[in-house]
């Protein structure tokens, strides 16, 4: 009886000892990532192939995917099935043109056995793009629009307009690149045709490919063509504006003026001035304006299709207090040009600073001829002219220790005159050299206008006349060594104070109507010539 529990021992002792023997037999799965298939912008085929079972039952297998580069921690867990061999499924929602990593896995009852972790890219799809309304019509240009509302998941490497006379601009007519990247991008026409009608589509191109918007119609309006007058007669408080009608368009003008603000792009911020109708020049006298302050203009002009624009020009009326008066009375703007102070009209005294009169010489008197004291004239004459060219002087004149300009002020040497030359852009071989120099310098000095448009003084053409430095220089010609005038409107030309020798003659410069340089000379102090005054 003693035998039966042995026995029973026994038993039990090997099959707790095969039990063990076989956990210990028992292993992770063994599991291989497949790489990824059938990629697009939205959707993936992922998943492994079981290569060992642990010597257990599968219970599950599956891909762990996600962003990150640890999917089984921080992505999501697709289960495909049980079993044994490859396994595959889609992953669907996923984001155009980005990185995604994946795992298979593979659980028995040791436990999650892994296969390598593999990444894929998603591709982009093509971009989406609209075509925007057509703004800011004219006769003969345009703004076409578009904007990338979806890039596609990729880059947008060009982005514009097709533009056509025909319907399916993007087959029949032309590209015009814009730029690239997602957004609103606009670009304006030109050179079209009035009263035709065009056809819009816009485009835009990423790896994938190109899409269009949809696409869209205008017609080219018939208005009228308007230039901008350079701002004149710039004052404290007041200025002349103004502009060309050159062609009515399809229609009668109806209305023409300009408009006025202190902010650039006037014709959206500022204030409409109407000045007539029809064709042709006008001119708009503006008042009340603030000193010291810059103001913008551009003409407009409109007939019963629209309206048209000029071109934009700015100008900023003098500081208050500005000006300086002479013995008579006389009242002169000033303008500051670098380190300067400068009149912008020219002398027009009788009288020297401490109140003797200066001698006044008729046209061809012999005192003018003989004498070597200062004497003043009037071009040809003509009463009134100083009111608008001031006096012509002899050098005398300007050499007489009374003073011929007011108190503070003097009569601009030698080197005053190339200090302003400097400031204008000359260099120092230019200024030391004789006759016409520079490009434009002299036309940043002149008014401008001509006497044939009654825009000016000066004789057509006026060659590039900007009178940018407000310096405002007229063309009131000269009187020569015996008394006679010349060249009205043609010339301007005005003293220094230095002598160019000892044979009587002085330094003078001279502008010309069909030039935009600045003269430097040397004449006769018996001359007759312009003055402008400078402060001390």
């Amino acid at each position: 009886m003693r035998k039966i529990p042995v026995i029973i021992s026994i038993f039990l002792l090997v099959i707790i000892t095969y039990s063990c023997e076989k956990e210990l037999s028992v292993k992770l799965p063994s599991v291989n990532t497949i790489p990824a298939s059938e990629v697009d912008g939205f959707t993936a085929v992922i998943g492994g192939e079981l290569v060992n079972d642990g010597g257990a039952e599968i219970k599950e297998y599956g891909v762990f995917w996600g962003k990150h580069h640890i999917p089984q921690h921080w992505g999501e867990k697709l289960e495909i099935s049980s079993g044994s061999g490859k396994f595959t499924d889609t992953i669907k929602g996923l984001s155009e043109n980005t990185f995604y990593y994946f795992v298979a896995y593979a659980i028995n009852e040791k436990g999650t056995g892994l296969g390598e972790t593999l990444r894929f890219t998603t591709s982009p799809s093509l971009p989406e793009v609209k075509t925007l309304n057509v703004l800011d019509i004219t006769s003969s240009s345009a703004l076409a629009r578009g904007k990338v509302t979806d890039d596609g998941g990729a880059k947008i490497e060009e982005h514009g307009v097709f533009w056509s006379t025909q319907p399916d601009a993007a087959e029949t007519g032309e590209k015009l690149a814009i730029g690239s990247g997602s957004g609103n991008f606009s670009e304006t026409l030109t050179g079209l045709q009035k009263g035709r009608k065009y056809f819009i589509k816009a485009y835009a191109i990423n790896e994938k490919g190109t899409s269009y918007g949809k696409e869209t119609s205008f017609t080219a309006l018939d208005l009228p063509i308007i230039s901008t007058a350079v701002p004149s007669e710039i004052k404290a408080s007041a200025a002349v504006a103004g502009g060309t009608v050159h062609e009515s368009g399809g229609s009668a003008v109806k209305d023409r003026g300009v408009y006025l603000s202190r902010r650039p792009n006037a014709r959206e911020t500022g204030d409409r001035i109407s000045e007539g109708d029809g064709t042709g020049d006008f001119f708009v006298e503006l008042e009340y304006l603030s000193n010291d302050t810059e103001y913008f203009v551009t003409a407009y002009s409109t007939n019963y299709e629209g309206t048209s624009f000029g071109e934009e020009y700015s100008f900023r009326t003098w500081a208050l207090q500005s000006y300086v008066r002479d013995v008579d009375g006389n009242r002169y703007n000033t303008k500051v040009l670098g380190d300067q102070k400068w009149m912008t009209e020219n002398l027009a005294t009788t009288r020297y600073r401490n109140g003797i009169g200066i001698e006044m010489v008729a046209e061809g008197d012999e005192h003018w001829i003989t004498n070597i004291q200062g004497f003043l004239g009037v071009y040809n004459d003509a009463g009134g002219k100083e009111s608008k060219y001031g006096y012509l002087y002899n050098w005398y004149a300007v050499n007489e220790d009374k003073g011929l300009c007011p108190d503070g002020w003097r009569v601009p040497t030698e080197d005053d005159w190339q200090e302003l030359e400097r400031y204008l852009g000359l260099d120092d071989y230019e200024i030391d050299r004789l006759e016409f120099r520079g490009s434009d310098q002299g036309g940043m000095l002149k008014t401008t206008g001509t006497v044939a448009a009654r825009t000016g003084f000066w004789r057509s053409p006026n060659t590039l006349a900007t009178n940018e430095t407000g310096f405002s220089a007229l063309p009131g010609g000269y009187r020569d060594e015996r008394g006679h005038s010349h060249l009205l409107n043609f010339y301007g030309n005005w003293w220094s104070s230095t002598e160019a020798d000892e044979d009587g003659t002085a330094w003078f410069r001279y502008l010309s109507h069909d030039s935009g340089q600045i003269g430097r000379f040397f004449a006769s102090k018996r001359r007759g010539y312009s003055v402008r005054c400078i402060k001390e």
